[in-house]
């Protein structure tokens, strides 16, 4: 992906920053975000718990396509119906992705991005072995505390300039084809990431 204006605000998740409240509201309820049409009634969509890996899963796919991703049948059924008729576009379901992660993990939805791309593409190597080692499980925790376990070993040990390095490129904000700008090929973003 492409980089753009390093912004510095921060979300908090609905329930605080208590870990306990974060992974009740991704393992212990639903989460719920708004598809906006381009005419008509917005669209509620409700995605049940689902762990860290599941919405690791999600953010494999492209962007338009996630929310889908972790919704039942059903609801997958009518945003395709919706997109198909024309009611929904790509734009609708990469704004409600966007809110949808900001509200679970409590972060900025391009710094979710970055945290889980640093991990995942640096996964195979050190960094999969370190958060084994550290008994973090994706399939048994909330997406916020799975990136939350990320950057605590991102930044272990580190001095107090690397961490703000770190702290100011995990707040670059991605650029996407739906922000009408040239996304970043995969061995650039890994190039811009390679220092973390």
């Amino acid at each position: 992906m492409g980089v753009g204006a390093v912004e510095n605000e921060t979300i908090e998740p609905e329930q605080g920053f208590s870990p306990w409240d974060v992974v009740n509201q991704i393992v212990g309820v639903d989460t719920e975000v708004t598809v906006e049409p381009t005419s008509g009634t917005p669209i509620l969509v409700s995605v049940s718990r689902q762990p860290a890996a599941e919405w690791l899963q999600a953010m494999c796919r492209e962007e338009w396509a996630r929310v889908e991703y972790l919704t039942d049948p059903m609801t997958q059924s009518a945003l395709l119906a919706g997109t198909m008729a024309g009611r929904i576009t790509n734009g609708g379901l990469v704004a409600a992705w966007r809110d949808l992660v900001e509200t679970v993990t409590g972060r900025r939805w391009f710094e979710a991005y970055n945290l889980a791309m640093v991990a995942l593409v640096s996964w195979h190597g050190e960094f999969g072995g370190r958060m084994i080692l550290a008994g973090v499980d994706a399939t048994r925790v909330s997406f916020g505390s799975w990136l939350d376990a990320v950057y605590a070993l991102m930044v272990k040990d580190r001095d107090e300039k690397t961490r703000r390095d770190i702290d100011v490129r995990l707040r670059v904000r991605p650029v996407s084809v739906e922000d009408g700008e040239e996304a970043m090929d995969e061995d650039a973003f890994r190039e811009a990431m390679s220092s973390i």
